[in-house]
This record gives structure tokens, sequence and C-alpha cells, in this order.
């Protein structure tokens, strides 16, 4: 048998027995008398939809910006529009920008580098942050933090200070990021999370394709003011400041965390028991490694790593077009394409990934994000390869409309398959943790890819001689870079396609697990009842995928019913622990509840259907 604890074992035991009879019990296995009028009524009619569609309340009526969901999902969005172009807008003014500081490419692509690097390093203490304080207070914070870093680098005058500047500026863009995605877990529901990161994946394209456009045509401007003179990649960095700071003080206005405001009760957020306990080095320490030995969030890890390379690899197609000859212009409309592409990419990835999701909840994201991945190994063979090496008449739109439709079928992976999953192998308290950690590990060793594709480049013939006359040492050169970029595609999404496959093993036993782990930090459930849980795990596994499905509904259903009965008993979507128990807690070790039984005789308990695998340390 195996034993599962975890870091507040020791403090998470049976109270005395009128608070065992509030919290700990599970509220489904309670006499009728001793639940809450209000459950006695509604448990004869089919559950409430909590939170209602992705564009409609539970009522069938289209959101406003009145509903905290809508409002804070806009104005979050929109902080991912202006992360994306803070992103975008120093690579697009290279030219401008190393002309102002004297700098070499190498030094420029440095800068980039080194804000990309900080952004990875320091993601966990932005999701550390937001998993111990109101995440939309570190999300404006991070804002700020980004406007005042852009606003400095604008006044910078050498590579030195522009470096220095622009790596912090990562880290506010660290503090952003992680905190998002899990407010946007936080509110939908799992059947259309693929749609909603699916949306953020779409406005940040677009905004990223913005910042581009804005920043390369005012990029060459001088602009007189007072009597000064200023450089239009100043004025970029400047009016990139602005704007983040105003969108910034909008969020710290207007969006609400679920878990530390309620203004509509559908969206309330699952109690934390945990959290009378202060914040100590012990807790953090807890918190990360229950996270990092969840097995699915290492392979996600792991094939993040391998498969976000690629995608650091595609900064060299513009040079890669010029080489074939086409015209700045030309390559940037190119480029452009694969950007909207990778756009209507995300949306559509995300939709397809709730549609399969509910025809098969165990595999259906896996298969999408397979399906993605692996479509990238032959359309990178046939953008590098197979199209003609020329600029030719009527090359422009052939090249443009396979970028678009690479760039369409290879952007799926994220929203229909990893940022949903991560949603759901851990309980919703941690989820700022796991995307902040995620972002940390691919982040880091992905930033390698574009200097390898340059360097692989350089060993296959690559060569900056002669680049300006479109002759055969451009073509050769092309041929080099192209051979390169190949390299570092087709072979890192095939090894992707594969890693992906270890989640049919382990995502079903992972989400389960986190929703056990949940009832227990939610005080539905001792933490005692898990190991017993965890024996029941795998004894349904033969059941068709049909019978499954319905069964995951059937719980969702008595998971809201439960949260309900819990609100109309408390009062409050809270649930503390009086401070007397928690002293009594410290020195008694009372005797676990009974195992969770469920509705259907021979199937298992209850707690089978709902913990997975959770015998991993903390």
């Amino acid at each position: 048998m195996r034993r599962a604890h975890f870091a507040d074992e020791d403090q998470i035991t049976l109270p005395q027995q009128q608070l065992e009879n509030q919290l700990n019990q599970p509220l489904l296995e309670r006499q009728p008398s001793q639940l809450p009028s209000a459950f006695d009524e509604r448990a004869q009619q089919p559950p409430p939809r909590a939170a209602g569609g992705v564009l409609r309340d539970k009522h069938g009526k289209y959101r406003t910006l009145y509903d905290q969901r809508a409002r804070t999902t806009v104005l979050v969005n929109l902080a991912g529009i202006l992360e994306r172009s803070n992103e975008q807008t120093l690579p697009a003014l290279y030219k401008y920008v190393g002309r102002s500081f004297k700098a070499t490419p190498r030094q420029l692509g440095l800068v980039t580098l080194g804000c990309a690097l900080v952004q990875a390093i320091t993601s966990p203490i932005g999701g550390l942050l937001g998993h111990y304080f109101n995440r939309i207070t570190v999300l404006s914070i991070g804002c700020f933090v980004w406007a005042t870093m852009a606003a400095a680098f604008a006044m910078t005058h050498s590579v030195a200070t522009g470096a220095f500047f622009w790596a912090f500026n990562g880290f506010g863009l660290a503090l952003l990021i992680p905190n998002a995605q899990s407010l946007i877990a936080d509110y939908f529901k799992p059947v259309s999370r693929g749609a909603a990161f699916g949306a953020l994946q779409m406005t940040g394209a677009l905004g990223g394709m913005a910042g581009a456009l804005f920043a390369t045509n005012i990029g060459h401007l001088k602009v007189e003011i007072f009597d000064y003179q200023i450089e239009g990649w100043r004025i970029a960095f400047f009016s990139v400041a602005f704007l983040s700071a105003v969108v910034g003080v909008l969020n710290l206005i207007f969006s609400v965390d679920p878990r530390y405001k309620l203004e509509e009760p559908q969206y309330a957020q699952a109690p934390d028991i945990f959290k009378q306990r202060p914040i100590s080095v012990e807790r953090i320490a807890a918190d990360i490694v229950s996270v990092l030995a969840v097995p699915s969030f290492i392979l996600i890890v792991v094939q993040g790593i391998v498969g976000s390379a690629p995608w650091n690899a595609l900064v060299w197609n513009t040079l890669y077009l010029q080489l074939l000859g086409f015209t700045d212009f030309q390559a940037s409309l190119i480029a452009s394409l694969f950007l909207a592409g990778t756009a209507l990419g995300g949306l559509i990835g995300g939709l397809l990934g709730d549609w399969a999701s509910k025809r098969s909840p165990n595999h259906g994201r896996v298969l999408m994000a397979q399906f993605s991945v692996g479509c990238g190994v032959p359309l990178s063979a046939i953008v590098y390869k197979l199209l003609p090496a020329s600029s030719g008449p009527g090359m422009l739109w052939l090249y443009g409309s396979i970028f678009f439709l690479f760039g369409t079928l290879i952007s799926w992976a994220g929203p229909a398959c990893t940022s949903p999953v991560f949603g759901d192998i851990v309980p919703a308290q941690q989820r700022s943790i796991i995307y902040s950690f995620d972002r940390a590990f691919e982040g880091a060793m992905a930033s390698m890819a574009a200097p390898l594709v340059g360097w692989i480049a350089e060993r296959m013939g690559f060569s900056t001689d002669d680049s300006e006359g479109g002759g055969s040492k451009d073509l050769d050169s092309a041929a080099a870079l192209g051979d390169a970029m190949l390299i570092c595609t087709a072979i890192p999404w095939a090894v992707c396609a594969l890693l992906y496959s270890g989640l049919h093993i382990t995502y079903r036993r992972d989400r389960v697990a986190a929703k056990a782990y949940q009832r227990a930090r939610s005080g539905f459930m001792s933490v005692t009842t898990i190991p017993s849980v965890v024996d029941n795990v795998g004894e349904e596994e033969g059941r068709g995928e049909e019978a499954e499905e319905e069964e995951e509904l059937m719980t969702e259903e008595e998971e809201e019913r439960a949260h309900e009965a819990a609100l109309a008993a408390i009062g409050s979507r809270r649930m503390p622990l009086p401070a007397t128990v928690l002293q009594q807690q410290q020195q008694q070790q009372p005797p676990p509840l009974p195992t969770v039984t469920g509705r259907r005789g021979g199937r298992g308990s209850r707690g089978a259907r709902m913990g997975r695998d959770v015998s991993r340390s903390v």
C-alpha cells in the first residue's frame, strides 16, 4: 500500500465532532437532516451551470463588463496584448536601436537574450507571489515594472545601460504570464478552458503583430518636441510604456481575483484551509515540491523544452526569406502572415481541444497536441526544402499561403492541451506555481535555440559576405540556413510528439488526484482517507470511454451541489478553522474518516473516481 503524504498532513487532522460535521465529513454523505435547506430543494433539480459558457452566462444572456469574469478576462487579455507588443518592439527596432547605440547584431541579440533569461529565471517568483497574494495586484505590478523599464530603455544611449534595463523588463513580464494563465484557469470550467486559452494566445499574437508593425513604421522618424529632437524608436518605447501603465491601472481597479473578492457567487473558488498556516520557507518548499512531483507536469516540461526550441529557431524566417531574394516588405509580409496563422491557430486549437476533451476526457486534448506538433515535421520540410528557392512571379503568394498554413497548424498544442492540462493536474490553489515553473524551465532552455541555428548554419556554409547582391552566394547561404532551421524544427517536433504520448498514461491519474487533493485542502475530505482512495485507482480502467465520461460529468454535478450546500451552510465561500481547533490539531491525531462511498455499488469508492496517484512526496 502506497502512503500518501502532504506537507500539511500533520496540521490537517480531524477536529472535534462539531467541526468534523461542518468541514471534513463529505457533504454528500450526511443525513438529509444535516444538510441545509438550499441543498434539499436543489437536490431534486438538474444542477445549474455554475459559471455559464464562454460568451453567455448561466441564464443564456451575453456577458457584459458588469460580469466580473468578462471584465477580468478582457483586461487580462489586454495585458497579454501589451506583453507581446513589449516583446516584439525591440526586435522590430534592431536597425534603429543599433544605429543609435552603435551596437552590432550580436550585442543586440544578447540584450534580447538577457531579457528572456531573466524572465525565465524569475517566473517562479511571479508564480509564488500569485500563490500567496492577490494575483491581480501581482499582475498589475508586473505591468508597472515593464512600463518603467521600457521608458528607461527609451532614455538610454549605450548598450550596457540598455541591457541592464531590458533585463529587468523580463522580471515584469515574469509577474504577468503565470498569474494571467491561472486566472483564466480559475474563471473557466475545464470543458471551455481551451477556448479561453486560445483567445489569450490569439490576442497576444495580434498584439505582437501590432507592436512590430507600429515600431517598424515609426522607428525611422525624428520628432521635435519642445525644441528637442527625439528619435522615432524612443517614441515607440515610450508609447508601449504609457499603454502598459494604463492597462496596469485598469486591472488594479476593475479586475477581480476570485480568491480574494467575490461579486457573484458562481465564481466562488474552493476554500483552502492550508492558508491558516503562516507563510514560511517550509510551506513554500512543500508547495513547490508538490507541483514538481506531478508526473504529467514533468512530461509536459520535458516536451516543452524540446518543443519550444523550434519556435525560437523560427525568428530566422525573415532573414531566410530575404536571402531567397524577397524584398524587405515582401519578407515582412510573409512573416506577418505566419504570425496571423499562429493567432488563428491558437483559437482553433483551443476550440478543437475542448471538443476533443468532451469526447475523450483522458486522451482528446493530448491527441490534438500530437497532431499539431506532428504537422510541424512535414510542413517544415516543405517550407525549407521543397518550395522553390526563388522569389520570382507568384512566389510571394505561394510562400505567404504556405507560411500562413504553417502557423495555423503548428500552434494548437498550448491552448488545446498544455495550458488546460496544467489547470487540471494540480489543485486550483497551486495553479500560479505550475504555470510559472513551466515558463521557467521551458523559457530558459528554449532561448538557446536561436543561437544554435546560427551556429549550425555557419557550419553548413552560411556566410554574410556579399550578401547584398542577391546572387548565388545568397542562395547558398539561404540553403545552409534552411538546412539548419529544418534540423532545429523537424527533429525537436518529432521528439515532442513522442513525449506527449506519456500523457495518455499519466493525465487521468494526475487529474483526478488533483480533485481529491483539492477536496482535502477545502475541508470536504480528510487527508487521511486519501491512501485508501489511491488503492482503488485503476479498478475501472477497463470500462468504456462513454461510461467513463458519464461518470466524470456526474462527479462535476456532485461537486456543484456540494459547493452550493457549503455556501448555504456557512454563509461564505471561506471555511476557516478556528484558532482553538488549530491548536488542538497540533497536539493530537484523531482516527481517520472512513473511505467515501460512491453512488454505484461494485465500482469502487467515490474517492476512487475523484482521487488518483497522490502518493507524491511533498
